[in-house]
């Protein structure tokens, strides 16, 4: 009778509330900068531990992937949360895409999956609509729903556009390598972005599954 009693609870629960959910490191030594060029390994922590900051490349150098590890599985979470802070330090800066074709410079929210193959078209994913708007400077949050019309593929197909995209997208939400975010400009979202005119730093403060 109380395995009966216990299986019911069980299975009146979701699985993040029976395996306890999972969070998404803010330690600096957790993330990886990647495709970048002009930048060390890993960011600058925060102080207290967490959190990171950067220095953002002056021309030609740029910064392109910034990712840490995840392996948890995110369809059993609604919405992903960003807090981040952009500082001038100096001059006055203006952000350019590594890419020549691309526009509006942001910062897009990026999971990529387990095991990683760059010439799978689904198994690398950025949401949308919403970016961090690199004119902006100071602290900013914005949220993005964990939902299939909420995210594009490397040819920028939204996940809910066809049979493929959304099983490359379920496959690659329930078994994440890594997310972080990307920099770059409208339709290169991962491209790179560089400063001239000016001195920036751009910090995470938080980063967050609910």
């Amino acid at each position: 009778m109380a395995m009966i009693a216990m299986l019911l609870l069980l299975g009146a629960l979701s699985l993040r509330e029976i395996v306890g959910a999972q969070e998404i490191s803010l330690s600096a030594i957790d993330w990886n900068f990647k495709y970048s060029t002009g930048l060390p390994r890993h960011p600058e922590p925060l102080g207290g531990g967490i959190g990171w900051w950067f220095e953002m490349p002056a021309y030609p150098d740029s910064v392109n992937y910034l990712m840490t590890p995840f392996h948890g599985d995110l369809l059993q979470y609604a919405t992903l949360t960003i807090t981040a802070r952009m500082d001038i330090i100096s001059g006055a800066p203006r952000f350019l895409c590594a890419d020549p074709l691309c526009t509006d410079p942001g910062v897009h929210l990026y999971v990529q999956r387990s095991p990683l193959n760059l010439y799978n078209p689904y198994a690398r994913w950025w949401a949308i609509p919403i970016a961090y708007d690199l004119t902006q400077a100071g602290v900013i949050t914005f949220t993005v729903g964990i939902n299939p019309a909420l995210w594009l593929s490397v040819y920028g197909e939204h996940a809910d556009a066809s049979d493929a995209a959304m099983a490359g997208w379920v496959k690659t939400m329930s078994n994440p390598g890594a997310v972080g975010m990307t920099f770059g400009g409208e339709g290169n979202y991962g491209h790179g972005i560089s400063v001239v005119g000016g001195t920036v730093t751009f910090s995470l403060i938080d980063y967050r599954l609910d």
